[in-house]
């Protein structure tokens, strides 16, 4: 019998040119979904910073229920606050021999926003930079924090020998801070009012939370003196990014120094600020530019389109950049009677 003689069938597979449209087709298909993820990505992110603002927001309004006054923005070391008993000597002037102190809203409502065992850790009626505080104000919040902020960098380590430093007990040295995103816009500044951008021609403070200062002891808020609406009026902003500077885009400038808008501390009194307005690509002020331009003492946010605010009735809204620059100011000042449609930001 002859056996009978098998052929080999010939291999499947691929060929060269096949492969390669596989290739491209899978190429394409991550070009397609990569945009979609990092929208959502983006989109929890945002969703996560609204709902920062508005447990600081809740906190807030805790502490307005059980004062009947919300706290100011932040204490300078040479202003008096009798409604909160801080910088108060014993003729009802600011204290002698170093003993004044200087802090940011947060270290008021601390306990009011969960963060009762580092309220006690903290001594409010000692400065944020004394040493007896610096293992409160290291300590980095959580809430405080926008996901979005492009700066890993959460510590802001500084001197200080000017401004305020000398009545309230400095020079200090090697002072570490714990850093906020968010931060509280005062008003406006003099040179941005004259530049005609704006129809407003007075500058100071304006917002809904204002500074306690020497020329201005006691600026505390009662509702009854936002008479724009607590829903018309802005409370918080996002700043965010420091202690490193950044300018239109994303764009790194620079680590801050002290001073006003500076390292962003969420104890210390320089992280609030007043609006000075800054050219779209953040070079110089003043500008139609009110937000994502510059954060050194402006608004800032690393949201595409514009940023989360906290208005004074707890809400958060997103506000877009390219809103108009005399809308926003008529937002952020609380007893201007201007009247503003939800369409126009």
């Amino acid at each position: 019998m002859i056996p009978q003689r098998t052929h080999a069938r010939p291999r499947a597979g691929f060929t060269l040119i096949e492969l390669l449209v596989v290739i491209a087709i899978i190429a394409v298909l991550i070009s397609l979904l990569l945009p979609a993820v990092q929208s959502a990505r983006e989109a929890a992110r945002r969703a996560q910073c609204t709902n920062n603002l508005k447990q600081v927001g809740l906190g807030l309004h805790n502490f307005e229920s059980t004062n009947g006054f919300f706290p100011p923005s932040g204490i300078r070391g040479s202003g008096v606050c009798r409604p909160m008993n801080i910088n108060v000597g014993p003729n009802g002037g600011i204290p002698l021999n170093g003993e004044s102190t200087s802090s940011y809203l947060f270290t008021h409502i601390l306990p009011y926003m969960e963060q009762q065992p580092l309220y006690s850790a903290y001594n409010i009626q000692r400065d944020f930079r004394r040493a007896d505080n610096s293992t409160a104000v290291s300590t980095l919040i959580p809430t405080l924090l926008c996901p979005s902020s492009a700066n890993s960098e959460k510590y802001h380590t500084f001197n200080d020998a000017n401004g305020d430093a000398t009545v309230c007990g400095g020079p200090f040295t090697n002072v570490k801070t714990a850093v906020t995103d968010y931060a509280v816009n005062n008003g406006v500044e003099e040179n941005f009012v004259k530049s005609g951008l704006i129809d407003m021609t007075t500058w100071g403070q304006f917002a809904m939370l204002q500074n306690v200062t020497g020329g201005e002891p006691d600026n505390i808020t009662r509702i009854s003196q936002v008479t724009d609406g607590l829903s018309n009026t802005i409370m918080m902003s996002e700043s965010a990014g420091r202690p490193h500077l950044y300018r239109s885009g994303g764009r790194r400038a620079s680590t801050a120094a002290p001073g006003e808008g500076s390292a962003g501390g969420w104890a210390d009194y320089d992280t609030g600020y007043t609006l000075h307005s800054y050219t779209l690509d953040g070079s110089k002020t003043p500008g139609p530019c009110f937000t994502s331009c510059y954060n050194g003492n402006e608004d800032y946010s690393f949201h595409p389109g514009g940023g989360n605010y906290l208005m004074g009735d707890g809400s958060v809204r997103f506000i877009k950049g390219t809103t108009s620059i005399q809308i926003y100011v008529r937002l952020l000042t609380r007893a201007q009677g201007e009247i503003v449609s939800s369409d126009q930001f």
